[in-house]
């Protein structure tokens, strides 16, 4: 009897950060250097870095695995219309991730930064996620989280500084 039974799992998000803590997060991300051109590529990929994990949840391994075809509206079903970002899950599972509105619209600005059109072109598949030292360079994952410390780095020191 116990090995038919399912756990139904709870079907609310958790979130670790407040509000605020986003806020200071993106502003954080905001105000990284772009000195050179280096910089500015690390800037707006730091944005999308932090709104991507946060509205998605994805993992470091599936949001470097994925590409720029990824986050696309799908057509057909239930969720006609809506983003999704395509990942491949643990054991290279396929999946899509409810992407809301607020990544699809940082998006265009993130790929302009890499002079790429707003939207990929057909059979354009560089990484989601670009490394600042070449053009159209997958990043690893001890290089994402790296950029991602370095901005809640900045995060504190914006909180301090404004004494949060």
């Amino acid at each position: 009897m116990l090995g038919s039974m399912r756990v139904v799992p709870d079907e609310t998000v958790s979130r670790f950060l407040p509000p605020r803590g986003i806020s200071l997060l993106l502003a954080a991300a905001g105000e990284l250097p772009a000195t050179t051109p280096a910089a500015a590529l690390r800037r707006a990929r730091a944005r999308f870095l932090v709104l991507a994990f946060y509205l998605t949840g994805v993992r470091v391994s599936e949001l470097t695995g994925a590409d720029m075809r990824s986050l696309r509206r799908d057509g057909a079903g239930a969720g006609a219309g809506a983003w999704w970002l395509h990942v491949l899950g643990k054991r290279r599972r396929g999946g899509a991730v409810p992407a809301p509105a607020a990544l699809p619209d940082e998006d265009p600005a993130y790929r302009r930064a890499y002079d790429l059109p707003t939207m990929p072109a057909v059979g354009e598949f560089p990484s989601l996620i670009l490394s600042s030292r070449g053009l159209l360079r997958r990043m690893n994952h001890s290089a994402v989280a790296e950029a991602v410390l370095l901005v809640m780095r900045g995060a504190v020191a914006l909180a301090v500084a404004r004494g949060q």
